[in-house]
């Protein structure tokens, strides 16, 4: 399994985001900070698929998951 398929460029990617570095911190700047008692999947900027996508992606088990953390981590800074 090649692990940089599951990268966040790609995760913001599969949330029909623009992958950029620049879109991403575009993103960060504009979501950012998520408060502590939410999940990340449970921010309001998120639509119900984007919101389905990242709570499956979360499990541990699942490719995605580092990739998720890594937005989790920048979204909470």
């Amino acid at each position: 399994m090649e692990t940089h398929l599951f990268s966040l460029v790609h995760l913001v990617e599969q949330l029909g985001l623009e992958g950029s570095e620049r879109s991403i911190e575009m993103l960060v700047v504009s979501i950012a900070p998520i408060p502590s008692n939410l999940e990340l999947w449970e921010a309001p900027e998120w639509d119900a698929v984007q919101a389905d996508k990242i709570k499956q992606w979360k499990e541990p088990s699942s490719p995605w998951n580092d990739a998720v953390e890594q937005l989790d981590s920048l979204l909470r800074a």
